[in-house]
């Protein structure tokens, strides 16, 4: 437009004004036709009146205004000047006809020849009549009142719970810039926060109202907003701006709809599965609480019975005791009265011989003098009465035929010798008699005591059965417990998700169609869906792809070509498979996405196996699966026979590298469920330091597998209370040899025998860092002690030697105590419950002897073999030693 110089001041002011308004009706019009051109995939607007000097581009914006109106065929490659009229033509006609919109002076050439003044008439009357018309519905004016009063209306009954915004005119009351603030703000609070809004500076305010308008609502800048405040800005240009808003929040209130329709679904589905955790909860609550119960009630139980049974035997034992004690005195007492009866038996039979021996002699003597038989015979029978008076004092009673007398000599010495015999005899019988009787009773009454103590054990065990039938019910109990556990994680899932809880999101790279070129796309991570968007604002959109990570797997690469750091995404879903490649711009960014998805994925499959094997889930692999690195895990006393969980956690374990402890300590692992550590796990871990696998059930076979690991770093390997036996895997002892950093190693209660000893010593040589020998119950005899006897000798860091409850005899104990001697600074040498004698204890003088100042602790208990002897005498010579622990007591 020029300006011509003989105009006045005040010409050319509004000559400016309607220059503006020009401007403002292209760029307001222009992106209310781009509005419906954008939603059908039209290209749009960039020129008016240029655009539409073929009639196509009004043709297609005609037939977008009303869902029920279409027009009649269009030419829509016009290549001649007459087609081009034709299509303009048919273009006033619908508008004229079918919207019934009223234009003056205009014509279809008029159009086709780009005339601007009228081409912004047709296109102002036609957004006045369909954008504005329809406010006339709900306006308190009603059928007849001017559109722009309905917007104004429309404006202030947007706008009337906003402090500072009163909406009068379009002249003064947006000058400002609060009411049209106070529209975004009814739009979406995010758009722009109007109480941020600092009402002394309507400039800064109009500048923030053109730029969330025009990025958050797609209305262009109209005017300018120094104009604004100083009033110069066109009043049409004000209601034109204002009417946008109208217009896009018309345009938006279908999907407005459709989110408050789906936000209040959501907000349902929330409460219902609120409703259902808290009876799941409560449930949960009550079966835990009557387990507690029970729990404590069969330990009280338990210990009750424990209780009883100790008093009881207690009780046996001191009545056993008491018996003893008992017997023993009446033993004694019989004893005593035997002594004193033999006593007096002895002491008549010595006098009965001394006065025989008198009595011959006298005999032989009066014999020799010639006296006369009658002289003889009486004093015989004189002294037979005195005698027989004497016994019968004692009461012992004669011979019977010492009753009668006699006067054969030889007859007489042959009857005293007999009756001393009987004498003898009689003493014998009532000694015997008397231990029988005595003995008997004893017998007796403890058969008596032993019959009691059987009919209350049998009670007992009754009373055991049905605590045990108990905790049969319990397992049941414990079982459904686990499945109510399940179903409580699943719903706390599907609440996290139904309530949109992001749990990571960004900017990530997707393949177009053909693979060739990359797309950067806003990833959303919500609970197990992955949603992406063309940008962060579309959020709350419906997403342009989704993936559900139920029946999915996900992998991390590296592409040679950029970009290098992708994450590769199968799904099978009803037979069918799918693949998805996203990128990342970073090694770390892709890590920490393939980390979150990855722990999601094994998170689901790990449910669904507890879920088939009704089993409660484990909440330390519930937590190890939301972790983003890891140091160490450990699963110790839980079951893992069958190994589905150790092959699910493969993928899981394979972004893991750093992990350097793990311990599957009591887990019912066989040789088979070791394969599958190995190859799912174990082999995934180049730093791994720590391993437990004790207490499980591994053999050769299992070790075998162990020693196909190619780790370099391990530090302590603990295997004991297996099955492992005397034929040692070479492939273990390499990976031993491989291994030179190890300072423990566990082989405790095995079947290892001296063999096996002999080839894992000459192993042991070779790592200089072992702390100690753990090799307590196995089956190790001498020879083996004695290859062990050459690693204590070479070993600087062992401190500890333990070889309770093996086969150790005194060669092998004297070769375990000559190294410990020579070696020096090891502090404890456990050499209990084995068939070690004298000889071998006396060897440690090697430790102890010479004034040696040991600070070693040396056991010999429970040895099979150790009795006293002079081998121990060395013990009693042992002086100024330091000997914090000695122990040689025999069990």
């Amino acid at each position: 437009m020029s300006t011509d110089h003989n105009l006045t001041d005040k010409q050319v002011e509004e000559q400016l004004k309607d220059r503006k308004w020009q401007d403002a009706q292209i760029k307001g019009l222009s992106a209310w036709v781009n509005s419906y051109l954008n939603k059908a995939g039209i290209a749009p607007l960039k020129n008016v009146p240029g655009d539409f000097d073929d009639g196509v581009k009004l043709c297609q914006f005609l037939n977008l205004v009303q869902e029920d109106l279409k027009m009649e065929k269009y030419i829509q490659n016009p290549k001649q000047r007459i087609q081009k009229i034709e299509n303009a033509s048919k273009a006033l006609k619908f508008i004229q006809n079918d919207l019934k919109i009223r234009l003056i002076g205009i014509g279809a050439e008029d159009i086709i020849d780009g005339d601007l003044k009228l081409t912004l008439g047709m296109l102002w009357s036609s957004f006045r009549k369909l954008a504005l018309g329809t406010l006339a519905e709900g306006a308190e004016g009603g059928k007849g009142s001017k559109p722009e009063d309905d917007l104004l209306e429309w404006i202030r009954s947007m706008t009337k719970d906003y402090e500072g915004v009163d909406v009068q005119n379009f002249k003064n009351s947006f000058n400002d810039g609060l009411a049209w603030a106070a529209l975004i703000n009814r739009f979406d609070p995010d758009f722009l926060d109007f109480d941020s809004l600092d009402p002394s500076n309507p400039e800064a305010t109009l500048n923030k109202v053109f730029d969330a308008a025009e990025t958050k609502l797609g209305i262009p800048k109209l005017m300018d907003a120094k104009d604004l405040i100083s009033g110069q800005t066109d009043e049409r240009s004000v209601t034109l701006y204002s009417s946008l808003f109208y217009h896009a929040w018309k345009m938006d209130y279908s999907k407005r709809a459709e989110l408050a329709s789906r936000r209040k679904g959501v907000k349902e589905k929330v409460t219902e599965l609120k409703s259902k955790l808290a009876f799941e909860t409560e449930e949960l609550e009550k079966a835990k609480a009557e387990r507690e119960n029970a729990l404590r009630a069969r330990s009280d139980k338990e210990q009750q019975i424990k209780d009883e049974m100790e008093a009881k035997i207690a009780e046996l034992e001191r009545k056993v005791a008491e018996l003893r004690a008992e017997r023993d005195r009446l033993k004694g007492l019989i004893g005593d009265g035997k002594s004193k009866r033999r006593q007096n038996a002895e002491d008549n039979y010595s006098r009965l011989n001394k006065d025989r021996d008198r009595l011959l002699a006298e005999l032989e003597e009066e014999r020799l003098k010639g006296d006369s038989i009658g002289r003889e015979n009486v004093s015989l029978l004189a002294e037979n009465k005195r005698m027989k008076e004497q016994l019968q004092k004692s009461g012992l009673g004669l011979h019977p035929g010492l009753e009668f007398g006699g006067s054969d000599l030889s007859l007489m010495r042959g009857l005293l010798r007999e009756h001393a015999n009987m004498l003898h005899t009689q003493w014998r019988g009532i000694q015997d008699a008397e231990r029988d009787a005595a003995e008997k009773n004893v017998i007796r009454k403890e058969r008596k005591e032993l019959y009691t103590a059987i009919k209350q054990t049998e009670a007992e065990t009754k009373a055991k059965t049905d605590v045990f039938e108990k905790n049969r019910h319990l397992e049941v109990k414990f079982k459904e417990t686990g499945k109510t556990m399940v179903e409580i994680l699943r719903v706390k899932d599907a609440i996290n998700e139904l309530c949109e809880f992001v749990d990571k999101k960004g900017y990530l790279n997707t393949q177009s169609e053909g693979g060739k070129k990359w797309k950067k796309r806003w990833f959303v991570l919500r609970g197990f869906f992955l949603s992406y968007y063309n940008k962060p604002e579309e959020v709350d959109d419906i997403a342009e792809g989704e993936l559900s990570l139920e029946n999915a797997t996900a992998e991390g690469r590296e592409l040679k070509s950029a970009p290098q750091y992708v994450i590769k995404f199968r799904v099978k879903e009803n037979e069918e498979k799918e693949e998805l490649m996203v990128a990342s711009k970073n090694q770390l960014d892709r890590d920490e996405w393939l980390t979150e998805i990855v722990g999601r994925i094994v998170y689901l499959q790990y449910l669904n196996i507890m879920e088939a094997q009704s089993s409660r889930p484990d909440s330390r692999i519930v937590q190890l699966l939301k972790q983003q690195r890891l140091s160490n895990i450990s699963l110790d006393n839980r079951s893992l026979s069958g190994g589905k969980v150790i092959k699910i956690l493969k993928d899981f374990i394979e972004i893991h590298p750093e992990l350097e402890t793990v311990s599957f300590m009591n887990t019912e692992l066989s040789d088979d469920e070791v394969v599958l550590l190995v190859e799912n796990v174990l082999k995934f871990l180049p730093k791994l330091r720590n391993l437990n696998l004790s207490r499980n059930s591994i053999s050769a076979k299992g070790l075998e597998v162990l020693g196909t690991l190619s780790n370099t770093g391990l530090q302590t390997l603990t295997l004991s209370h297996n099955k492992i036996g005397d034929t040692l895997p070479d492939a273990f002892l390499t990976l031993l040899k491989n291994n030179p950093e190890i300072r423990s190693l566990d082989l405790s209660h095995n079947e290892i025998a001296d063999s096996g000893a002999e080839r894992l010593s000459s192993v042991l040589l070779g790592l200089a860092d072992l702390n100690g020998i753990f090799l307590t119950g196995n089956k190790i005899g001498d020879a083996g002690c004695k290859a062990i006897a050459r690693v204590i000798e070479s070993g600087k860091g062992i401190e500890e030697v333990r070889l309770k409850g093996n086969r150790v005899k005194d060669d092998g104990a004297k070769a375990v105590l000559k190294a410990v001697g020579k070696r020096g600074g090891i502090k404890v040498v456990d050499l209990g419950e084995n068939e070690v004698g004298t000889e071998g204890v006396a060897a440690v003088s090697e430790v102890y002897g010479g004034g040696k100042k040991a600070g070693v602790e040396v056991d010999f208990s429970g040895s099979r073999e150790l009795v006293g002897g002079k081998g121990l005498k060395v013990l009693t010579e042992l002086n100024d030693v330091e000997a914090p622990k000695f122990t040689f007591r025999q069990h």
